[in-house]
Formats: structure tokens, C-alpha cells, sequence
């Protein structure tokens, strides 16, 4: 979908067990840079 949003937080990757973790996300954000983007991350963590 469309939309006015500038960023897109694709996914959280995360250590599980001896492997990795990969989970879909997919969420509009906006920012340009990653400091601007952290309260959007942090609500995907």
C-alpha cells in the first residue's frame, strides 16, 4: 500500500539457540535517519 510514511522497518533478526532468527515486519515509519527512526524500532522489539 501506499502511503505518506519515509522508512520501513523490514525486520528483527535475533540470536536463537546456535542459529539466527529472522521475523517479517513491515511496519510504514518515519525518518531519515536511524536516531530518528528508534521510537518506531523500539515499539518491534
Amino acid at each position: 500500500g501506499g502511503g505518506r510514511h519515509t522508512a520501513q522497518i523490514m525486520a528483527k533478526v535475533q540470536r536463537s539457540g546456535s542459529g539466527w532468527q529472522m521475523t517479517a515486519i513491515g511496519a510504514p515509519a518515519d525518518g531519515r535517519t536511524f536516531q530518528d527512526l528508534m521510537p518506531a524500532i523500539a515499539q518491534h522489539l
